[in-house]
């Protein structure tokens, strides 16, 4: 089981991605689906995180997953960018998960725009974490900021939340069982 690809298989696991080229630094997931399909997990993770223009942490994570959305080796509609934070806290999971979720859920650009602009769907936090990534892409990306690949780069996005440190630690035997299975197949494993 792969989170956002749960009918897709790892086939090879990177740590610490920067060397072979990515922005994301700490895990490239490549994984094919049942029906064929090639896909590409890319996480950043974090013990905390807080969604602000003015956290070094937050731009330079946001920033790093743009570089990677706009390179050559990222596939819009077939790979994913993930925030993986532990515990994440209701506001991080919730306010602007629930932001990715909508992004994910609209049409097009003006029905994002439209939940957006309207009352109901997305609350003034989500909406404030939207203008607070919008700024720091359109730095990232030279001063300029396309509204559609803001949209494409949110529908990319995913919140994930791990507990490692915690006493049950589900999430811990979840992805030691996922590397066992990839060392089982003898798939590559980078270190």
């Amino acid at each position: 089981f792969l989170p956002i690809y749960s009918d897709s298989v790892p086939e090879r696991v990177h740590f610490q991605a920067k060397r072979l080229g990515w922005s994301v630094d700490d895990l490239v997931v490549e994984c094919k689906s049942i029906s064929g399909i090639d896909h590409k997990l890319c996480a950043q993770i974090k013990r905390t995180f807080v969604v602000s223009a003015t956290d070094k942490e937050c731009v330079k994570t946001f920033s790093a997953a743009w570089a990677d959305f706009k390179g050559a080796s990222f596939q819009k509609n077939f790979d994913a960018l993930a925030l993986v934070v532990h515990l994440g806290t209701n506001r991080l999971l919730g306010d602007f998960g629930w932001l990715l979720t909508q992004a994910r859920a609209s049409g097009s650009l003006a029905d994002f725009q439209n939940r957006l602009s309207g009352a109901g769907l997305l609350n003034k936090k989500s909406k404030n974490d939207y203008g607070t990534i919008e700024a720091i892409l359109r730095d990232a990306n030279g001063g300029t900021l396309d509204a559609s690949e803001a949209w494409e780069f949110l529908k990319g996005s995913y919140i994930l939340s791990y507990d490692f440190s915690d006493a049950s630690a589900k999430d811990e035997a979840s992805v030691k069982s996922t590397l066992q299975s990839l060392r089982a197949d003898d798939a590559p494993i980078d270190a």
